[in-house]
């Protein structure tokens, strides 16, 4: 697909062309989709046709996609099926592409679109809609326009699924700098109007008890919840690279906080610090809780 003119309402909380964000969203694609047992719900067969050259092939959409890395891995372990993956930065989805040639997946299609507008496709376009972590970058309010959107161009009877987290990336652990920066990040966040957190001063963003009915009220039937749980304890396969992601991160997130008023110059450089002297100690414990929800879109009569 050819890229649109870069779009100007980007709203997420770290800079979405950033090269160190790139990065950071490749580390963290790869870990959640281990920690989720998979690119695809347990129960659903992405390419139930045996003949490759079927004219009726299936079409999945990954919405805000980033760099593209769930899209990459679909279209390789899937070459029957076509992929396509949006995302509001010019700078992921030149890069997404590039790799996709790199990698020769013809089955694999990129392009910039803002997806707070309504989406460049046709009505029940993709049998699979799937979208990460939206949470960093809609408002509250923007919510439900955006799953009516993904169920317009979801095909009847295809389905829709949601993952995300309350407790940014760093879920819950026993270092007390990671406990206050997530609790900075949570408040941060409800007062640029993200999540559904409590009020000013919550300690989680609140959107994954809201992830069902979102889906329910945008049209979806049989909707169905899975957690996951990602253990990046010291000595864990996670551990050293959610270490640095955590370093990107934080130094990422630093603007946003600082922008939301719920923190100081001075503590979050004394955080950044000591949270990473405490992760590196052998007790360090941490693990990250998301949830995954998905829903189907009703058949026409």
């Amino acid at each position: 697909m050819m890229g649109q003119p870069h779009q100007i309402h980007n709203q997420y909380v770290f800079d979405v062309e950033s090269s160190a964000e790139m990065a950071r969203l490749l580390d963290q694609d790869h870990m959640t989709t281990r920690a989720m047992g998979g690119l695809f719900p347990e129960f659903y067969d992405p390419d139930p046709k045996p003949n490759p050259e079927s004219i009726d092939k299936q079409r999945v959409l990954d919405v805000a996609c980033g760099p593209g890395g769930w899209v990459q891995q679909v279209a390789f372990t899937y070459p029957s099926i076509e992929v396509f993956g949006i995302d509001i930065s010019h700078t992921m989805i030149e890069y997404a592409q590039a790799q996709a040639e790199v990698q020769h997946l013809k089955n694999a299609y990129f392009e910039e679109m803002d997806v707070t507008q309504p989406l460049k496709f046709p009505d029940d376009s993709f049998d699979f809609v799937n979208a990460r972590f939206m949470v960093g970058f809609l408002s509250r309010e923007q919510w439900p326009q955006v799953l009516q959107e993904m169920v317009r161009v979801t095909k009847p009877g295809g389905m829709v699924r949601l993952t995300d987290s309350d407790v940014a990336a760093t879920g819950v652990t026993n270092s007390r700098a990671l406990e206050r920066l997530t609790t900075l990040a949570a408040q941060a966040c409800y007062r640029a109007g993200k999540g559904f957190g409590a009020g000013r001063e919550s300690s989680n963003i609140g959107i994954t008890p809201m992830l069902s009915i979102l889906l329910q009220r945008a049209g979806c039937l049989g909707v169905i919840e899975q957690p996951h749980v990602l253990n990046y304890s010291s000595g864990t396969t996670a551990y050293h690279a959610n270490y640095s992601n955590f370093r990107t991160g934080w130094l990422l997130m630093k603007p946003f906080l600082l922008k939301m008023g719920v923190t100081t110059n001075e503590e979050i450089d004394a955080l950044y610090e000591q949270f990473q002297i405490e992760m590196l100690s052998e007790d360090f414990r941490g693990l990250w809780y998301f949830l995954s929800a998905w829903g189907q879109k009703p058949a026409k009569e």
